[in-house]
């Protein structure tokens, strides 16, 4: 009996082992690359893989030794909605017209064909599990209250964790989150006493593994975009992870006293008024939700390994922007023109292309959509206003762009801003200008807008900037 019994569990587990192999045959027999697209929400390039000495991501390592770093991505508009618009229409925030977080993106895109708009149309299952574009399901008692969001012609498939959270404390948290008892005044960070199952983001990546798991015993190619809320504020995650930072050396970010006088007001959000030991309790906070994000995407990654898709799949994780910690005399949060708030993270997969590279040269959220499109072999719309860098998944060595551009709104007053290899310029309106020199002067402490010695750099930058993305061109290929 017991030699029948474990014939039996073998054969179990044979017959599992062929299960997944000839779902992932089947994949790659439709000729068809899978996408899996993986969003973390205001998350800025703080990581393992980029060398923070204390972050600790050990997923997104990994998924970065597989892959091409891009040190140089830049967002088009620091905020979630603008953002996530212009890179999924491939179109930027003057032409999309979102610029707030509560239009919804059809409202000025009635005719615009979405990346995962466009591989439903060639026959992929699309799939949009948590926050994708910028969610706007309100939900209350467990009940959702209605989604601006719900769009059948980009999505075989939607899903909002929002209205599976169960926990007490989560929803209550969720709800109340500047006056909850669990948090300190002056903070947005709590610590959770749940399993990772049972938040947001937890739901997100379960219901990423199921429809995974049904995709890959399909024939079907899929296109899966997987968004996790973390770690967008409040950072509220499980004890385990901020037990990781108990100890961590962390020090308040150092502005000079005077950093904010040559700074247009226009220019500023709200400056947090804490304390050192605030600052540093909130920067855990955020550097906790950093690696209980990463426990997410572990899972999917690990998913792929056991369906062996590594294959036939393409993963590009990345953030939706750049995010500030306490930077400039108090900064958090993001909708600024600086490098904290502009600059972000992309890392690309793709089975043919070279691994664990760094590509240094310049691109833009916005050159994404025809970039994955190129790598599906999709025909990809033809006026999409990013250009694809393919190129440089192979030659990660080469420059790219000249200058890349976003712009935000303050006040009802816009501010445009260009950046190069070596300045960053930025007009508020039609009287405000800001002007750094990022290789003298990295952290942007000194604005040289109105100096002489600077004059003809700024007036060639002002050109390039009223001139606009159009006119800027690919640095030669064999230009390092």
């Amino acid at each position: 009996m017991k030699m029948l019994y474990f014939v039996s569990k073998v054969l179990v587990l044979v017959a599992l082992l062929i299960s997944c192999n000839v779902s992932a045959q089947q994949g790659k027999k439709s000729g068809k690359l899978n996408v899996l697209l993986i969003y973390a929400d205001d998350y800025n390039t703080k990581s393992g893989y980029n060398g923070h000495p204390i972050v600790q991501t050990p997923n997104l390592d990994k998924l970065a030794a597989r892959s091409v770093n891009f040190k140089n991505a830049y967002c088009q508009y620091p905020l979630c909605s603008p953002s996530r618009t212009s890179l999924l229409s491939g179109k930027r925030p003057a032409t999309t017209g979102i610029r707030d977080n509560n239009t919804p993106p059809r409202t000025h895109l009635q005719s615009t064909v979405f990346l995962p708009q466009l591989f439903k149309q060639n026959g992929y299952y699309t799939a949009q599990i948590g926050k994708i574009f910028h969610s706007q399901r309100f939900v209350k008692d467990g009940v959702p209250q209605g989604d601006f969001n719900i769009d059948t012609a980009s999505w075989s498939f939607q899903y909002n964790e929002l209205v599976d959270v169960k926990d007490p404390e989560v929803i209550r948290l969720a709800h109340d989150p500047k006056t909850s008892p669990a948090r300190s005044a002056n903070q947005e960070w709590a610590i959770l006493n749940v399993a990772d199952e049972q938040t947001g983001d937890g739901l997100v990546a379960t219901k990423a593994l199921a429809i995974l798991e049904q995709r890959v015993k399909s024939n079907t190619p899929f296109f899966i975009a997987t968004g996790f809320r973390r770690p967008h504020a409040p950072y509220d995650v499980p004890k385990k992870y901020f037990d990781l930072y108990k100890n961590a050396s962390i020090k308040v970010p150092v502005s000079p006293a005077n950093d904010l006088d040559d700074i247009p007001p226009i220019a500023l959000t709200k400056i947090d008024s804490l304390t050192d030991q605030e600052t540093i309790d909130k920067i855990k906070g955020y550097y906790a939700s950093i690696s209980f994000m990463d426990a997410q995407v572990g899972k999917l990654l690990q998913k792929l390994d056991e369906y062996k898709l590594w294959d036939n799949t393409i993963v590009i994780f990345l953030g939706d922007h750049g995010y500030h910690n306490g930077e400039h005399r108090g900064l958090w949060h993001k909708q600024t023109q600086f490098e904290e708030a502009t600059h972000g993270n992309l890392l690309l997969y793709t089975p043919q292309a070279v691994k664990g590279k760094e590509a240094k040269g310049f691109i833009e959220y916005v050159d994404v959509y025809p970039t994955i499109a190129e790598l599906a072999g999709l025909k990809a719309p033809s006026d999409l206003e990013g250009k694809s860098f393919v190129p440089l998944l192979n030659a990660p060595e080469k420059k790219w762009k000249q200058a890349v551009f976003s712009e935000v709104v303050h006040e009802g007053v816009l501010g445009k801003s260009v950046r190069t290899e070596q300045y960053r310029y930025t007009e508020w309106g039609t009287d405000k200008v800001e002007l750094y020199d990022l290789k003298k002067d990295p952290n942007e402490f000194t604005n040289l807008a109105g100096k002489s010695a600077y004059s003809t750099i700024q007036q060639q930058l002002k050109q390039t900037l009223d001139k606009g993305w159009k006119t800027v061109k690919l640095i030669s290929a064999n230009t390092r």
